[in-house]
């Protein structure tokens, strides 16, 4: 990563490197043009990679969380579309698990700001997959659960998502403990081990 440290140099060499190419580019053109035309196009390539590289460390991670934030808030946008999913379930014990699941998530992903701010985005990028299945599962189990006879092992598959969600749940609930235990491994080996999408697909034959 190009740091303050460098910036001077890389912004030099990058200019001349420049006003070199367009002079030679511009050979013939009059000597207003050859000298002053690069002068302007390697002025601002200076420029530009001395903004660039002189971004700290400190701005490229401040950088990441703010990415990581706007992805929290989408992921609890999912969240509450799940929970308003769930309305449509008759089944307490569902509707209660998708509540816990939506209390969990977003503590957790506060505690990894507050106490890792780093792992942030690495977080996010985990649990959203998560939530987005989470949220299909609802909706798949609501459906199912209207006519149950209408799909091959309806009864099971009502039973696998319940065991679903309670998979997401148990899921979320380690790795909050790894979080407070400021295990920072073993919560990246935790987050790893997750699938891509974490629940059961509910298949459904008509």
């Amino acid at each position: 990563m190009l740091t303050k440290q460098y910036a001077g140099p890389v912004a030099i060499a990058t200019a001349v490197v420049v006003y070199v190419g367009f002079f030679v580019l511009l050979l013939g053109s009059g000597p207003a043009v050859q000298l002053f035309v690069p002068a302007g196009f390697s002025l601002a390539a200076a420029l530009g990679v001395w903004l660039l590289a002189g971004r700290t460390r400190a701005e490229h991670a401040s950088a990441s969380v703010d990415l990581a934030r706007e992805q929290v808030e989408e992921t609890t946008r999912l969240l509450d579309a799940t929970v308003a999913a769930a309305k449509h379930v008759r089944s307490p014990e569902l509707r209660a698990r998708v509540a816990d699941a939506r209390r969990q998530v977003p503590a957790l992903l506060q505690r990894v700001e507050d106490t890792q701010p780093a792992d942030l985005l690495r977080s996010v990028a985990v649990f959203r997959p998560h939530v987005e299945g989470l949220r299909e599962a609802v909706t798949r189990f609501a459906t199912i659960e209207a006519d149950p006879t209408y799909f091959a092992d309806g009864a099971q598959q009502l039973a696998d998502g319940l065991a679903a969600v309670q998979q997401f749940n148990d899921f979320t609930a380690e790795a909050t403990r790894l979080v407070n235990q400021r295990a920072l491994p073993a919560y990246r080996a935790h987050l790893k081990s997750a699938t891509s999408s974490g629940l059961p697909e509910l298949k459904g034959q008509g």
